[in-house]
C-alpha cells in the first residue's frame, strides 16, 4: 500500500520503533519467565499453607 506522503526513510522508523517496543516487551516476558520458574521450583506443591510462590509475588509487588 503506497502513501506518497510518507517517505521510505518514515515508515522505516516507524518499523524500527515497533521492534524496538517488541523486543523491550520480549526481555520483560523473559525476566518474568525466569522469576515465575524459580518461584516454582522453590514450591513443594503440597497441602502446606506456606507459598513460595505467593510469598515471591507479594515481595516484586512491593518493590
Amino acid at each position: 500500500m503506497q502513501n506518497p506522503s510518507r517517505t521510505s526513510r518514515e515508515v522505516k522508523a516507524i518499523t524500527q520503533h515497533h521492534l524496538d517496543d517488541i523486543e523491550q516487551k520480549i526481555n520483560e516476558l523473559q525476566q518474568m519467565q525466569e522469576t515465575l520458574k524459580q518461584l516454582a521450583d522453590n514450591c513443594s506443591g503440597d497441602e502446606s499453607a506456606d507459598c513460595p510462590i505467593l510469598d515471591g509475588l507479594c515481595q516484586s509487588s512491593e518493590q
